[in-house]
């Protein structure tokens, strides 16, 4: 009996503790650190009451208070110019109050910084974010512009075109970006790789001299694949004749010309072999015709007149 007394006053005892811990941290602790929040917040401390605001979660209106507070904090951030992390506050909360037109007032302002340190790249994503804000779109073209214009600076004509393309056609770098096609193809052309050479030449349509580069391109990839079937070759080889270009018509007529040869002269259908000098008048002379050449899937038809 006594065990049993001992057994029930120490469960009461962990009941009791339970209880007490369970009220000291889902009340006391959450209670205190909601009071401490308020105070940060009434003392302009929106950083540490937004830390213990998030802490708390679903404790009372501990989000709605995280949410405002970083309002707040985004609002002095702006006002003390900190333009960037007024940018990325405001971007936190974009639902609430007006922090979607904060965060483009705020963005542009940031924008304009970096492109003040010279950081073209940067602004133009930020003026991106902000395009129906002001001027922003015209902005950020420039911004990209400016970039292209370095990486040309620096031979880089990949990148120029990767941006150009990549940010649609603007009339401010479509030069630019012609002139960058133009220099790849020819580094493409140096390489010995052609077909990537008349894509990019292709690209810069009537810069320079690229539209003959084309042809002097597809000359050469004919000269080093002089392979009839080849189906690429075919290709640039009846381009290049029909353009009257080098002796390219010599070449295509001396691979896809056609050629009739008599083969035999006799008076038997199925007999394509023997030549008969003298044939019967009773019986039909038949010329047997063998045909050579034509371009690939092209088709003869032979329409022989007696």
């Amino acid at each position: 009996a006594m065990n049993k007394k001992l057994a029930i006053l120490v469960l009461s005892v962990l009941i009791v503790v339970t209880t007490l811990l369970i009220t000291m941290f889902e009340i006391v602790i959450p209670s205190s650190k909601y009071s401490d929040a308020e105070k940060f917040l009434n003392n302009n401390e929106y950083i540490r009451a937004i830390e213990l605001y998030d802490e708390l979660s679903n404790y009372k209106d501990s989000q709605d208070k995280a949410i405002s507070t970083r309002y707040l904090l985004a609002t002095s951030y702006f006002e003390s110019k900190d333009y960037q992390k007024a940018y990325e506050t405001f971007f936190k909360i974009i639902d609430y109050k007006d922090s979607l037109s904060k965060r483009n007032e705020s963005g542009y302002a940031y924008a304009q910084q970096l492109l003040a340190d010279g950081k073209h790249e940067e602004a133009a994503k930020v003026f991106e974010v902000t395009k129906d804000y002001k001027d922003s779109v015209e902005l950020k073209n420039q911004c990209i512009l400016n970039v292209a214009k370095k990486f040309f600076e620096e031979k880089d004509y990949y990148s120029v075109i990767t941006m150009c393309e990549k940010n649609g056609s603007l009339s401010a770098n479509e030069e630019l970006y012609k002139a960058a096609c133009y220099n790849y193809g020819l580094e493409k052309s140096a390489s010995g790789n052609a077909e990537t050479a008349i894509i990019y030449f292709d690209k810069a349509d009537d810069y320079s001299d690229a539209k003959e580069l084309i042809k002097l391109e597809k000359y050469n990839y004919v000269k080093a694949n002089m392979d009839k079937n080849h189906p690429i070759t075919f290709e640039y080889l009846k381009e290049l004749k029909d353009a009257g270009y080098d002796d390219s018509a010599s070449i295509y007529n001396d691979w896809y010309g056609w050629n009739v040869t008599v083969i035999a002269v006799n008076s038997d259908t199925g007999n394509r072999i023997t030549n008969r000098k003298a044939i019967n008048k009773k019986y039909p002379v038949i010329f047997h015709y063998k045909l050579n050449g034509g371009a690939p899937n092209e088709k003869m038809f032979v329409n022989i007149k007696m």
